[in-house]
């Protein structure tokens, strides 16, 4: 019980000193990796929020000022990954509970953001959603199902607006 007390503090600590915008960005890196998260040479702007868990962000992506990544369950984020400012990365929710409290049961799912995807500002991602390769997700949309690959999606809920162009030297892969 201590010890999980103390993991804790860490981690909040941590997240306040690489969330500074004092701190450099490959400080900002070690400090991640000291808490468990898997990245080596993505670009993570100062005042970006974890709440700790399984990351990994892969080389050449890039996160945004005021974007919170919730790892209750594992985030991943591919390469060449773009996420603009004030995005919300969120694993948790809960069910619906009955008339004394709204909010019941916890549920957590993991996120996937494949590589070369671009998500726009203020856009929220769900649990247990996958977003294909070279996606655009427009500003303030909710993603709240997977996305097919080289699409744009737009809305609240986010829905399909068009294909794009496949991404170069892109790397076929299957969804889950």
């Amino acid at each position: 019980m201590i010890r999980q007390r103390l993991r804790v503090r860490l981690f909040r600590l941590i997240n306040i000193l690489q969330r500074s915008d004092m701190v450099p960005e490959s400080l900002r890196r070690s400090l991640l990796r000291a808490a468990g998260v898997k990245v080596r040479s993505a670009r993570i702007v100062s005042d970006v929020s974890f709440t700790f868990g399984c990351v990994e962000i892969a080389d050449g992506a890039f996160v945004n000022q005021g974007t919170l990544i919730d790892a209750s369950a594992p985030v991943r984020i591919g390469r060449n990954v773009h996420i603009a400012p004030r995005c919300n990365i969120v694993t948790a929710t809960h069910e619906l509970g009955d008339g004394e409290r709204r909010a019941g049961r916890l549920v957590c799912a993991p996120i996937e953001i494949r590589e070369g995807t671009w998500i726009g500002a203020a856009v929220t991602v769900l649990p247990g959603v996958t977003i294909a390769e070279g996606c655009v997700v427009a500003a303030g949309a909710v993603v709240k199902s997977d996305t097919l690959p080289n699409s744009l999606y737009a809305g609240v809920p986010a829905v399909w607006k068009r294909a794009l162009k496949p991404l170069a030297n892109a790397r076929v892969t299957q969804a889950h």
